[in-house]
């Protein structure tokens, strides 16, 4: 169970542009840096990690400016969370959880919803000859997307 002081937590955010958190902390830890970043105007944003883990963004939903998915997450999210009968209505999904979700999906590039827009933005995954390990893929990818939002001021789906 992770828990940060509050001075070590209020530290760490103020100095930041942003806050980007995964679903492996507790929820008492996510809504606890999730009230403090709202409390100091950052935006946050969500790494999902698994299925199971990716249902503790739910607490936080009204915080997120984005929840980072893969496929497998986003569909367990729809299914169990939202309590979508077909749980591959990416768009809805946002239109509800009212974020912007991405939802990565392997070799296939990433997805794009946002709420408001009916349809998905398909980010095309970029021309790789032979990949050795994927690990870390996935976290590399919310980096630099959220590093190029939060630098240029970009649309989650611009900076993807």
């Amino acid at each position: 169970y992770h828990r940060f002081s509050a001075e070590v937590a209020d530290a760490a955010i103020e100095q930041a542009d942003c806050v980007i958190v995964d679903c492996n902390l507790a929820v008492e830890t996510l809504q606890d840096l999730a009230q403090r970043a709202c409390d100091m105007l950052k935006p946050l944003y969500v790494a999902g990690v698994s299925e199971e883990k990716a249902m503790r963004a739910a607490a936080i939903l009204p915080f997120i400016e984005g929840l980072f998915l893969n496929k497998r997450e986003a569909e367990y999210f729809a299914k169990n969370v939202l309590k979508f009968g077909n749980p591959t209505k990416f768009a809805e999904m946002a239109d509800v959880m009212q974020t912007t979700l991405v939802i990565t999906d392997g070799d296939r590039g990433a997805y794009v919803a946002r709420p408001g827009i009916s349809s998905l933005t398909h980010i095309k995954p970029p021309a790789i000859e032979k990949v050795e390990n994927y690990l870390g893929m996935g976290d590399a990818f919310i980096a630099g997307t959220v590093f190029a939002q939060t630098t240029f001021d970009l649309r989650l789906d611009q900076a993807a």
